[in-house]
């Protein structure tokens, strides 16, 4: 396991628009109908193949699947490439790099709702798809428990955070290969490196592992604070469900809670993300991973005191970021000038 890698490609320069849907194998789908539902907020759907699950969390016909697995893992990140030429564009990147790509998927194509579809994998081995024309349900958005919405949109969903055992070959792939840019890193509590598409301040991030590589945590991100407060209030009637405490990050200003999900993966639940210009974006280490909160208790007891100590440390130097509210004619607090 090495640290984060910062090579020469800083700004975002591949066909990739955004991170359009996260596949998920569960040893038991069903028990994320009242999870997705109930906690936080999504509309749960049968899939399209036999003890299988969709997501849906906006207009589109899904965003999540959820599909039957012998074991947890992630099944796929898919990502929107556009159009057919941002599949070629795609395309040429991959050979280039001598990854083998699969292009005849019509009927993987249906299943996913999209009008192209090809794939791939990372350097880990995850499965990667790039798509277009992502199809929207038939009906509109029926969240699972009263909320206002998520931010999703051109944007995607959220971001997907893998685990990874070599950095710098997984930094290589997202970075040189697909074209992602270095949003910011860190080497401690743990060496991480985040990356953007669009103007969502990171889609992918990485992190240094000697545990199964893997996805470490999705996030989705809602309109409103008092979703997040209601969804947090729900987890702490099962306190044993909360994987980091409440907190904000210092990166991308995302006010969240981590939840436990059936089969053991950690959900980001956040509001009010940073949007960044993802051609002009510089990126920085980062002095610690939150500004306040965060308690992580997936990190072993070492990492975990390390963690909470720079955290401790924004607090002794009083650090603070503006907040950013973007639903309906953006403001942002405190006021630019």
């Amino acid at each position: 396991m090495t640290g984060a890698v910062l090579g020469s490609t800083t700004a975002c320069q591949g066909p990739i628009r955004a991170l359009g849907y996260v596949g998920l194998r569960s040893v038991e789908p069903a028990a994320w109908v009242p999870f997705a539902a109930e906690v936080m907020g999504m509309q749960a759907l049968p899939g399209w193949l036999p003890d299988s699950l969709r997501l849906r969390i906006d207009e589109r016909a899904f965003r999540y699947l959820i599909v039957k697995g012998e074991r947890p893992a992630l099944d796929v990140l898919g990502f929107d490439v556009g159009d057919e030429a941002g599949m070629a564009h795609i395309a040429r990147r991959l050979e280039a790099a001598g990854k083998a790509v699969e292009r005849s998927m019509g009927e993987q194509a249906a299943l996913r709702s999209v009008d192209g579809l090809m794939a791939t994998t990372d350097a880990e081995g995850n499965r990667v798809e790039f798509f277009h024309g992502l199809a929207d349900a038939a009906d509109a958005f029926s969240p699972g428990r009263p909320i206002g919405g998520f931010r999703s949109g051109a944007l995607g969903p959220g971001h997907a955070v893998l685990l990874v055992h070599d950095f710098a070959a997984q930094s290589r792939f997202y970075r040189e290969v697909l074209g992602c840019g270095v949003s910011d890193f860190h080497a401690e509590p743990f060496p991480a490196e985040f990356l953007h598409v669009n103007a969502r301040h990171h889609t992918v991030g990485l992190i240094g592992t000697d545990a199964a590589p893997g996805v470490h945590h999705l996030m989705c991100e809602y309109e409103h604070l008092d979703d997040l407060g209601r969804a947090y209030d729900i987890a702490l009637r099962n306190p044993d469900s909360i994987g980091v405490s409440l907190g904000r990050h210092l990166n991308d200003h995302v006010t969240s809670f981590y939840l436990r999900a059936p089969d053991g993966f950690l959900i980001e639940l956040g509001w009010a993300g940073r949007l960044i210009d993802p051609a002009s974006w510089v990126p920085e280490e980062l002095a610690s991973p939150s500004l306040w909160g965060h308690v992580r208790h997936w990190l072993p007891a070492e990492r975990r005191a390390r963690a909470e100590a720079m955290t401790r440390a924004m607090g002794d130097a009083g650090v603070r970021a503006p907040v950013h509210v973007t639903r309906s004619g953006a403001f942002e607090w405190p006021p630019a000038g």
